[in-house]
């Protein structure tokens, strides 16, 4: 569902890309005349590897700097609302994330947690 919802909210040009890994579960999407005329790009984002194109100019080392760069420039935690939430309460969670209550949630192992 979040795969069909990200091709149909793509701009005519526009690039989808695939950053979750399905494993052998079948997706099934609509690429009919909308898809084909839009002329968008669908691009499967690996992150261990990169394309060897990049490979020999983006080392391991340089990839992660720059996402660290990232990281301190753009302070993610400071702008993503994170529920803690502890591990009894998992399925609450996952039900708040399903029904777009929550964009992220994470996972205590003790009583601590909270909102």
């Amino acid at each position: 569902a979040a795969l069909q919802a990200a091709v149909d909210a793509t701009a005519d040009g526009g690039r989808v890309v695939v950053a979750s890994w399905y494993g052998s579960k079948p997706v099934c999407l609509e690429l009919g005349t909308r898809f084909h005329r839009s002329h968008m790009h669908l691009i499967a984002s690996q992150v261990s590897h990169i394309p060897a194109a990049h490979g020999y100019t983006w080392t391991k080392h340089r990839r992660f700097g720059a996402a660290w760069q990232l990281i301190r420039r753009v302070r993610p935690a400071r702008t993503i609302p994170l529920r803690t939430v502890p591990l009894e309460g998992a399925a609450a969670a996952y039900a708040a994330l399903d029904a777009g209550e929550a964009i992220a949630c994470h996972l205590t192992y003790d009583d601590a947690g909270g909102e």
